[in-house]
Protein backbone atom coordinates (compact mmCIF):
# COMPACT_ATOMS: atom_id res chain seq x y z
CA UNK A 1 0.00 0.00 0.00
CA UNK A 2 0.70 3.49 -0.93
CA UNK A 3 0.93 4.40 3.17
CA UNK A 4 3.27 1.50 4.09
CA UNK A 5 5.66 2.61 1.34
CA UNK A 6 6.25 6.15 2.54
CA UNK A 7 6.51 4.94 5.61
CA UNK A 8 9.40 2.50 4.73
CA UNK A 9 10.30 5.53 2.95
CA UNK A 10 10.95 7.62 6.07
CA UNK A 11 12.12 5.36 7.96
CA UNK A 12 14.89 4.58 5.37
CA UNK A 13 15.65 8.06 4.83
CA UNK A 14 15.81 9.78 8.66
CA UNK A 15 17.29 6.65 10.62
CA UNK A 16 21.00 6.33 10.80
CA UNK A 17 22.56 3.21 8.57
CA UNK A 18 26.16 1.33 9.12
CA UNK A 19 25.94 0.51 5.08
CA UNK A 20 28.42 2.44 3.36
CA UNK A 21 26.61 2.18 -0.26
CA UNK A 22 22.88 1.88 -0.49
CA UNK A 23 20.61 0.34 -2.67
CA UNK A 24 17.98 2.97 -4.61
CA UNK A 25 15.04 3.15 -3.81
CA UNK A 26 14.00 1.50 -7.41
CA UNK A 27 14.85 -1.68 -5.29
CA UNK A 28 12.06 -0.77 -2.88
CA UNK A 29 9.20 -1.53 -6.11
CA UNK A 30 8.30 2.05 -5.36
CA UNK A 31 8.63 3.29 -9.33
CA UNK A 32 10.11 2.45 -12.01
CA UNK A 33 11.86 5.74 -12.02
CA UNK A 34 11.93 6.36 -8.36
CA UNK A 35 15.39 9.04 -7.24
CA UNK A 36 18.11 6.60 -6.28
CA UNK A 37 19.35 6.99 -2.74
CA UNK A 38 23.25 6.49 -1.72
CA UNK A 39 24.32 6.78 1.62
CA UNK A 40 28.17 6.92 2.45
CA UNK A 41 30.33 6.75 5.51
CA UNK A 42 33.01 8.79 5.50
CA UNK A 43 36.75 7.51 5.76
CA UNK A 44 38.62 10.04 6.90
CA UNK A 45 40.91 9.21 3.54
CA UNK A 46 40.59 12.02 0.61
CA UNK A 47 41.52 9.52 -1.85
CA UNK A 48 38.38 7.00 -0.84
CA UNK A 49 36.31 10.02 0.15
CA UNK A 50 36.39 12.38 -3.15
CA UNK A 51 35.87 9.85 -5.34
CA UNK A 52 32.93 7.97 -3.47
CA UNK A 53 31.31 11.64 -3.04
CA UNK A 54 31.38 12.59 -6.91
CA UNK A 55 30.20 9.13 -7.88
CA UNK A 56 27.25 9.55 -5.73
CA UNK A 57 26.92 13.30 -6.42
CA UNK A 58 26.90 12.14 -10.50
CA UNK A 59 24.08 9.51 -10.05
CA UNK A 60 22.01 12.30 -8.41
CA UNK A 61 19.09 11.61 -6.38
CA UNK A 62 19.51 12.08 -2.30
CA UNK A 63 22.62 11.61 -1.18
CA UNK A 64 22.98 11.02 2.41
CA UNK A 65 26.25 11.56 4.62
CA UNK A 66 27.40 10.25 7.55
CA UNK A 67 30.86 10.71 9.69
CA UNK A 68 33.68 12.40 8.81
CA UNK A 69 34.65 13.18 4.88
CA UNK A 70 38.20 14.10 4.15
CA UNK A 71 38.63 16.67 1.30
CA UNK A 72 42.76 17.04 2.36
CA UNK A 73 44.74 18.22 -0.73
CA UNK A 74 42.33 17.64 -3.05
CA UNK A 75 41.49 19.90 -6.03
CA UNK A 76 41.28 20.21 -9.96
CA UNK A 77 39.98 22.20 -12.64
CA UNK A 78 39.32 26.18 -12.78
CA UNK A 79 38.39 27.71 -10.47
CA UNK A 80 39.89 25.08 -8.19
CA UNK A 81 37.15 22.53 -6.42
CA UNK A 82 36.85 19.46 -5.24
CA UNK A 83 33.35 17.79 -5.89
CA UNK A 84 31.51 19.47 -9.20
CA UNK A 85 27.61 19.42 -9.39
CA UNK A 86 26.12 19.61 -12.74
CA UNK A 87 22.83 17.82 -12.15
CA UNK A 88 19.59 17.93 -9.56
CA UNK A 89 20.68 16.25 -6.30
CA UNK A 90 19.89 16.89 -2.41
CA UNK A 91 23.19 15.83 -0.28
CA UNK A 92 21.95 15.73 3.30
CA UNK A 93 23.74 14.57 6.37
CA UNK A 94 22.51 12.05 8.77
CA UNK A 95 23.39 12.09 12.64
CA UNK A 96 25.49 9.82 13.67
CA UNK A 97 25.58 7.80 17.19
CA UNK A 98 27.12 10.60 19.07
CA UNK A 99 24.15 13.24 17.52
CA UNK A 100 26.82 14.95 15.43
CA UNK A 101 26.11 15.91 11.94
CA UNK A 102 28.41 14.55 9.28
CA UNK A 103 31.89 16.90 8.42
CA UNK A 104 33.80 17.86 5.55
CA UNK A 105 37.59 18.68 6.49
CA UNK A 106 39.30 20.92 4.29
CA UNK A 107 39.55 21.14 0.54
CA UNK A 108 39.17 24.21 -1.42
CA UNK A 109 36.01 24.32 -2.95
CA UNK A 110 34.65 21.27 -1.43
CA UNK A 111 30.83 21.83 -3.70
CA UNK A 112 31.12 23.70 -7.13
CA UNK A 113 27.50 23.65 -8.18
CA UNK A 114 27.69 24.18 -12.61
CA UNK A 115 24.39 22.95 -12.97
CA UNK A 116 22.36 24.94 -14.90
CA UNK A 117 18.18 24.28 -14.50
CA UNK A 118 18.87 21.93 -11.92
CA UNK A 119 17.25 21.33 -8.11
CA UNK A 120 20.06 21.59 -5.68
CA UNK A 121 20.08 21.04 -2.21
CA UNK A 122 22.52 21.18 0.10
CA UNK A 123 21.69 20.20 4.34
CA UNK A 124 22.54 19.45 7.68
CA UNK A 125 26.53 18.58 6.60
CA UNK A 126 29.12 20.54 8.83
CA UNK A 127 32.38 22.18 7.00
CA UNK A 128 35.99 22.37 8.72
CA UNK A 129 38.23 24.78 7.28
CA UNK A 130 37.11 24.81 3.69
CA UNK A 131 39.87 27.03 1.36
CA UNK A 132 38.72 30.11 -0.61
CA UNK A 133 34.64 29.17 -0.36
CA UNK A 134 32.33 26.55 1.14
CA UNK A 135 30.00 25.95 -1.60
CA UNK A 136 30.60 27.97 -4.57
CA UNK A 137 27.47 28.13 -6.98
CA UNK A 138 28.24 29.04 -10.52
CA UNK A 139 24.67 28.36 -11.95
CA UNK A 140 21.64 26.22 -10.85
CA UNK A 141 18.13 26.23 -11.45
CA UNK A 142 16.71 26.34 -7.48
CA UNK A 143 19.08 25.95 -4.98
CA UNK A 144 18.52 25.55 -1.04
CA UNK A 145 21.31 25.42 1.76
CA UNK A 146 20.15 24.90 4.86
CA UNK A 147 20.94 24.00 8.47
CA UNK A 148 24.85 23.54 7.69
CA UNK A 149 27.42 25.12 9.63
CA UNK A 150 31.15 26.60 8.46
CA UNK A 151 33.55 26.22 10.88
CA UNK A 152 37.42 28.20 10.20
CA UNK A 153 36.67 30.45 8.20
CA UNK A 154 34.91 34.27 8.08
CA UNK A 155 31.71 35.10 6.18
CA UNK A 156 31.37 38.13 3.99
CA UNK A 157 35.22 38.36 2.65
CA UNK A 158 35.38 38.57 -0.66
CA UNK A 159 38.12 37.86 -3.67
CA UNK A 160 40.27 35.54 -2.81
CA UNK A 161 40.00 35.27 1.04
CA UNK A 162 37.72 32.29 2.33
CA UNK A 163 33.67 33.01 2.59
CA UNK A 164 30.95 30.18 3.76
CA UNK A 165 28.73 30.48 -0.03
CA UNK A 166 30.06 32.42 -2.98
CA UNK A 167 27.31 32.92 -6.25
CA UNK A 168 28.88 33.79 -8.60
CA UNK A 169 26.53 33.85 -10.79
CA UNK A 170 22.68 31.85 -10.94
CA UNK A 171 19.19 32.46 -12.03
CA UNK A 172 17.77 30.95 -8.73
CA UNK A 173 16.03 31.15 -6.91
CA UNK A 174 17.13 30.71 -3.42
Amino acid sequence: SSGRMWQQLSQRLFRPSLLTVCATLAALSIAPNALAQTELIGTGNPAIDVAAVQAAIDQGGIVLLKGTFSFTGVAFGSPHRVVTVTNSVRVAGVIDEQGEMPLIVNGERPFFVAAPGADVTFEGLRFQTPQTVGISIASVGELRIANCKFNGLVPGRIGTENVAIAILSSGGPF
